[in-house]
Parts: C-alpha cells; structure tokens; sequence
C-alpha cells in the first residue's frame, strides 16, 4: 500500500480526539509482539486471503514485513478494539513514508479509519509526505477512507501474460543484451529518474523523483524480497558498444510458476526504437525457459504506450486499484513536484474498472 496525508486547520491533537473512539486502542509494535497473539494471527488471516484473491502465495512478502519490524525497519501500530484488531506498519524511505501494509479484522471499517487518522497524525507531526497503494483492489477499506480525505488518487492496473509470446529477440546492431548485475544498482536508478521524467508515476511515487529515492526502490525489490525473490538471470539489460545502460528489466518470481516484472525502463533518448519491446519480449523468453508460464506487472492506467506495449504482448487486465498521495502541508494542493497541466491534487473519487485499451 501507499499514501500521502497533509495538515489542515484541525490540529493533530483533534484530528486524534476525533477520530479514534475511546474504545478502540492504537500502541507502537515491538519487536516482541511480531509473534503476538494480536499480530500474528492478522498477519496469517492476510496471508490467506491474498492467496485465495489473487491465486498467489504471499508468504515471502509477510516474512518480509516480520523481518523489516523485528529488524527497527519500518513503524508498525497495532489497533485493538471491542470487535477486533488490526496493524499498519510504514516504511521510512529517503523520499517519504510507505504505507506498506494495513489490515483489520473483517468488516471493522472504523478501526481501519482509526489506524489511518494515526498514520496521518505521525505524518503531520513528521511534516513527511504518506503515500499509500490499496493492495486489496478497492475490496479492502483503504481507498474510501483515503478518499474522504481529499488525497489524490490515481487509477493502477494489474495485469497478467502468458509467457508463450516471448522469443530470443536478434539484439539490433546499436545494443546488446546481459544479465541485472549487482553493480547495476545505481546506474539502473539514474536511469529510472530520467525515464519516468513527466510520466504520472511520480505524483504518487516520489522514489521516482530523485537518485536516492530511486536506488532505495530497487534495491527493495533486488535485496528485500518484498515482490518474492528477485530473478537476475531473467532480468535483462541493455547496452551500447562502450557498456552504458540503455535499458533494464527487474524481474521476480512471486510462485512457483509465475514471474513478477517489477520495473522495466529505456533510455528517453531511445524510446520509438523499439527497445522496450525488445527488453520485454526477452523478460517472456527468460520467464519461459526457467519454467514459468505466467508473468504479471503493474503499470499506471494513463501510461498508454507501456499499455499498448502489454497488450501487444497478450497481458490482459486482471484488476484495477488506487495509488493515494496527499503532500505534507498543502491540504492536498498542488506543489511544486506537479506536472505541467496538473489540475492539482484533488481526489479523483472510485473508478470503473474497464478494460485498458
């Protein structure tokens, strides 16, 4: 998940009043507790029901967020009430504050309201930007309760492929292809900034925004096993004569037979040549030979050419979901990280989740 939640004239200490019945009690995760008979068994519950809703295992993922608490990587709350429990747990990055995960016993919408008002408050007494993604594809109560906060919101895909499009590609005379080596790292995230330069991603994403925030994204998804584990033989990169990085693709394998790809960029100055499809036709290709027959990604709904891309290749929409973010300090107004031509930050209200063309 993610999200971005700003101060209004309300204080802190009212919004707390307001929003958090005496009932319901919200206290700071320890270590000790990533076992506890409160966080545990919601811990287990989100794991089932992920893998039931998407037909996937999230195991890897849900170590990862034990590993990350017991580790002081991440703030975690946990909320107790009459009818249930619940837990938030935030990333700290370089650019902002992740809203990692949120979940709540089934149906206690007010307590998972009463965790997200907490998570706002920490954010305004931080003066730190919250951004937030709901996981749960509008069936979780996430989106509606961000919604009512005035954040933006921004329609996401998930989509999945079959891997049988993807052959060896012939690498054209100006490039050629390698493996994501570890040494990549930074010159992938310089990469990256430039790519999505102008690209809607970055009003809800500020890890696409700067070198540190960018280096911190991928070495996520390389080292934290946060998407399964990171595949570097089925992530291509490409290259020019003297070894610049032209293009890169980070993939991971999410279940036994199914791939993840968690990012895909090419050089700006390369784009109309073909070299996405190139890089993409060679992720199917590599998923295919190590025995995987499905892939999936995410990819923002107004990204048309990355859409025409994917749909080209056979990905078909599997759901839709929303990407939230509201700046610390402007009451969700438009600040200087907008695009030209940005309305401002005003929410967008529900989508209709309509095939993407």
């Amino acid at each position: 998940m993610t999200a971005s939640l700003s101060a209004d004239s309300t204080s802190t200490t009212e919004i707390a009043a307001s929003v958090a019945p005496a009932p319901v009690h919200v206290f700071p995760l320890v270590r000790a507790q990533t076992a506890s008979p409160e966080l545990g068994p919601l811990l287990s519950e989100q794991e089932r029901i992920f893998r039931r809703r998407f037909g996937r295992n999230v195991a890897s993922a849900i170590s990862t967020l034990r590993e990350a608490l017991n580790n002081d990587n991440l703030d975690g709350w946990l909320a107790s009430g009459p009818e249930g429990d619940g837990y938030a747990l935030v990333v700290p990055t370089v650019a902002t504050d992740v809203l990692a995960a949120l979940w709540v016993d089934s149906g206690q919408y007010e307590l998972a309201r009463t965790l997200v008002s907490h998570v706002q408050k920490i954010a305004i007494e931080r003066g730190r930007r919250l951004e937030a993604q709901d996981l749960g594809f509008g069936e979780d109560p996430l989106s509606p309760i961000l919604r009512a906060q005035s954040c933006a919101s921004f329609r996401r895909l998930y989509l999945t492929g079959p891997t049988r499009h993807g052959s060896r590609p012939v690498a054209p005379s100006w490039c050629s292809f390698r493996t994501f080596r570890a040494g990549d790292l930074v010159a992938a995230a310089s990469l990256s900034v430039r790519a999505f330069e102008g690209v809607a991603d970055v009003r809800f994403a500020a890890s696409y925004r700067s070198l540190g925030g960018a280096v911190e994204r991928l070495a996520v998804t390389v080292d934290g096993n946060s998407f399964g584990p990171f595949e570097p033989q089925g992530s291509p990169v490409a290259i020019d004569a003297a070894g610049r990085m032209l293009g890169f693709a980070v993939v991971t394998r999410i279940d036994s037979s199914v791939a993840h790809l968690a990012e895909i960029v090419v050089d700006p100055e390369l784009r109309g040549r073909g070299l996405g499809s190139l890089l993409l036709t060679r992720v199917l290709s590599m998923a295919r030979c190590r025995g995987l027959s499905e892939i999936t990604l995410c990819v923002t709904a107004d990204n048309h050419r990355a859409l025409a891309l994917y749909e080209r290749k056979g990905f078909r929409l599997s759901r839709s979901f929303e990407a939230h973010v509201i700046e610390p300090g402007n009451n969700g107004t438009a600040d200087g990280h907008n695009l030209p031509g940005d309305p401002g930050w005003k929410s967008s209200g529900p989508y209709k989740n309509e095939p993407f063309q």
